[in-house]
């Protein structure tokens, strides 16, 4: 994907990224957006890497507040569950999405009247 200002917006809404300092910089966007077909895999992929960034900031960050929903974390362990479910089920809708992945893997076309 070619990454726009509204991308990069889409999916820092995904990632509840929206508080500056961002946890993600555009740079880091990009990079995602390249290397994937939708946004969904965007978010998939950007939640993988939201879990390493609070992991590496557990002693600072054992508390996340989402909206009206706080968080709190007893390991990184439960930082790595609570951000793989949410990166699964992202990963789910860009399945869902219809695409070919560059982030899953090319899915086998399908020609009508061929087996």
């Amino acid at each position: 994907m070619t990454p726009t200002s509204e991308l990069r917006a889409s999916l820092r809404a995904l990632l509840v990224d929206s508080v500056t300092p961002y946890m993600f910089t555009d740079d880091e966007l990009n990079l995602i957006f390249q290397a994937v077909n939708n946004i969904y895999e965007g978010a998939y992929i950007g939640w993988i890497q939201k879990a390493g960034k609070l992991v590496s900031q557990f002693d600072r960050i054992q508390t996340l507040s989402i909206g009206a929903e706080t968080i709190t974390f007893s390991s990184p362990g439960d930082i790595i569950a609570y951000c793989m479910n949410i990166a699964n089920n992202y990963r789910q809708l860009a399945k869902d999405y219809g695409e070919g992945s560059k982030a899953f893997g090319l899915e086998t076309p399908t020609f009508e009247g061929i087996e």
